[in-house]
């Protein structure tokens, strides 16, 4: 008991010190981003560093640059709606939306100085399906707008699809819908930082079950011995 105590504090004090500084980084990126988020209802973009290179927060930009290999997969309609209804009435505009979220999304693939890769869902990949039907595999959210279509003798409303996967070495994440641009970039770097956390939990767990591998094989061998 002793000895599992000693091995296992340190682990879990590490664990507790990366959660805590997923925190912080989270509350410092919000107060950032809840500018823009603001800003978005008047159709402006603010950049706040010295040299209008990027929109991205350090916070952003650490978080992409450290994750080697990163693919980002985002499904996006051929042709959006122009409002989609809200769940407590009235209507949504998605006017610039598809621009906003593209734009969002190379920022990070540009900021990574090439550890990310950024591609985008096509109609025309044989046996893959529409857009759609790619983004509903990937469990990324599809929506309706308020038009529908009579198909035969029942109206059908058209899917859409705004989102995007995130895949790092064996762990992955999704952002189901991204129909808020002022929120874009705190919801994909809350992302980048899951996935550090998932990858590196994982690591943690390899060394337990090699051990245990081990020692069961150990047992075998000196069984049929």
């Amino acid at each position: 008991s002793t000895m599992a105590d000693a091995t296992t504090t340190p682990k879990k004090t590490a664990r507790n010190g990366k959660t805590d500084a997923l925190v912080m980084v989270l509350a410092t990126l919000g107060m950032a981003v809840v500018v823009n988020a603001l800003l978005t209802q008047t159709n402006l973009r603010l950049d706040l560093t010295e040299q209008k290179v990027h929109t991205l927060s350090d916070a952003s930009i650490s978080a992409v640059q450290g994750l080697e290999a990163l693919v980002i997969t985002a499904y996006i309609s051929k042709k959006l709606p122009e409002t989609i209804p809200m769940p407590g009435g009235g209507k949504m505009a998605l006017k610039g939306i598809e621009r906003a979220f593209r734009d969002k999304l190379e920022e990070y693939a540009s900021a990574s100085n090439g550890k990310v890769k950024l591609v985008y869902a096509e109609d025309n990949n044989p046996g893959t399906g529409t857009v759609e039907e790619q983004a509903e595999a990937a469990k990324v959210e599809a929506f309706s707008s308020s038009e529908a279509s009579l198909a035969g003798s029942e109206l059908k409303f058209a899917r859409y699809a705004m989102g995007a996967t995130f895949h790092y070495k064996t762990v992955h994440e999704v952002f189901p819908k991204a129909l808020q641009p002022g929120f874009y970039e705190f919801e994909i770097t809350k992302i980048l930082l899951r996935l550090r956390e998932k990858y590196e939990a994982a690591q943690i767990q390899k060394e337990p079950l090699a051990q245990g591998k081990a020692i069961f094989e150990a047992i075998k061998a000196c069984n049929e011995l």
